[in-house]
């Protein structure tokens, strides 16, 4: 089963189009990578599954339902979760802080005094529990712009997961780590995002087969190849545009 689906899509910024009767679908449970050379669309694409940009032309479904030109926090409330290529956290908040907080917008619920005892139990449980699945208790109390970057792409994703998200997108989840960070961040990810469905920018070569089980690569905005990784991995025509480049091309 599908839980996203992209048909006939465009989007073109004062002329310049970025892309071009791009057609995808995301399965429900999968990690779907997404792969393709500088000024591909990758990011272009995010935007406008995120609400953050509305397409020129076609339509975007998600679990069955067309969100097409939904503003980004009805989309996120659908169940649609999106963490950035930049660190996205309250710097200035705890560990627990942040995650309390992305805990509390799921439940839609405001921290004020007239929030209800029981309320205030839940979610300290699901704070708690989840900050630990992350392996940050030791450092719960640590505010956000004390912990190092590794951390804090950690602290980013578990922020996205408080949110009970149907679906996540991660954009460049291993950019700017070292070689180890990125081992214990890809091994983070795979821990905490069981039975989730997963959509990933990624520009590391060895992430993206290490983690995909489908990819897709883009190329001048429009899908080139779409499959298993070693069927992508094997396709002469993703070896020219991409692949073969470098190992670990730019995104």
């Amino acid at each position: 089963m599908n839980i996203l689906e992209l048909k006939d899509l465009y989007k073109h910024f004062r002329g310049l189009q970025v892309l071009c009767n791009l057609n995808l679908s995301i399965e429900e449970g999968e990690c779907h990578a997404v792969i393709g050379p500088n000024g591909a669309g990758k990011s272009t694409l995010f935007n406008v599954i995120t609400g953050r940009y509305r397409p020129t032309k076609g339509r975007i479904y998600f679990r069955g339902e067309d969100i097409t030109g939904l503003p980004p926090y009805r989309i996120s409330r659908k169940g649609l979760a999106r963490s950035f290529q930049i660190t996205n956290v309250f710097p200035h908040m705890t560990v627990y802080e942040n995650v309390r907080n992305a805990v509390v917008s799921k439940e839609r619920l405001r921290f004020n005094h007239l929030l209800r005892l029981g309320h205030i139990g839940r979610v300290a449980k699901e704070t708690e529990e989840l900050i630990e699945r992350l392996g940050l208790t030791p450092i719960r109390n640590v505010p956000a712009t004390e912990l190092s970057y590794g951390q804090q792409r950690a602290l980013e994703v578990g922020m996205t997961l408080a949110t009970d998200p149907k679906l996540i997108l991660l954009d460049e989840p291993t950019a700017g780590m070292t070689r180890e960070q990125t081992k214990e961040a890809v091994a983070l990810i795979k821990n905490i995002t069981k039975g989730k469905t997963l959509m990933v920018v990624e520009h590391d070569m060895d992430v993206v087969f290490s983690m995909a089980d489908r990819i897709t690569v883009l190329s001048y905005g429009t899908v080139l190849a779409s499959g298993p990784p070693d069927e992508i991995r094997g396709n002469d025509l993703v070896r020219a545009a991409y692949l073969g480049k470098r190992k670990n091309a730019p995104t």
